[in-house]
């Protein structure tokens, strides 16, 4: 199990991101799996890799904001046959803010994305009580957007590309909204 911004996800460990076996363009970063997607662009982001995850910390006061991103990739237990079978599975990954009264305010979108069925993308939105950077505030506005996708050739191939921001309330996040946009739009999937 992965945690990552107050969100669970439970996937099999799989091969791993960057494997010299698989050709890939500089700008990418090319999976195992059969999926790729386009790098942050340093230094304003700060990249971690791990044998199945890859998280990615943007650059800013975090006194104002901060964002993350990131993929997380695996091997599914079981295929899902539906678009709404899979919409089921991430909404039940995702959709885990505790009991503990730190979120409130929760708004959730989780559907079937047009032309792919075998992608799903989720938004989520609360306001977090209990953010360390704070300060005064009562909460921090936290947004966590993403696109969890079955390889369209082997649907046990799963990733889950994703941003996360908490701002302060007068913060302008309209242009981290851009760039973690531009991250889950650069997600392709490559022939197995």
């Amino acid at each position: 199990m992965i945690k990552f911004p107050a969100i669970i996800i439970s996937l099999a460990v799989a091969p791993g991101f960057v494997s010299a076996q698989v050709p890939c363009p500089a700008e990418r970063i090319c999976s195992t799996l059969g999926f790729s997607f386009e790098a942050p662009v340093e230094p304003a982001w700060r990249t971690e890799f791990g044998s199945s995850v890859i998280q990615f910390q943007r650059v800013l006061d975090p006194s104002r904001a901060t964002m993350h991103a990131g993929a997380i990739e695996g091997r599914t237990a079981s295929l899902y046959g539906t678009g709404e079978e899979l919409v089921a599975k991430v909404r039940g990954l995702k959709s885990r803010w505790g009991s503990d009264g730190r979120y409130r305010n929760i708004r959730e979108s989780f559907e079937v994305e047009a032309g792919l069925v075998t992608c799903v993308r989720y938004k989520m939105a609360a306001e977090d009580t209990q953010a360390r950077s704070r300060g005064a505030q009562p909460f921090l506005p936290l947004l966590s957007v993403g696109r969890f996708c079955l390889h369209p050739q082997d649907r046990r191939n799963a990733v889950d590309l994703y941003y996360s921001i908490r701002s302060s309330p007068d913060y302008d996040i309209t242009k981290l909204v851009a760039e973690g946009e531009a991250l889950l739009s650069s997600l392709k999937f490559s022939s197995q």
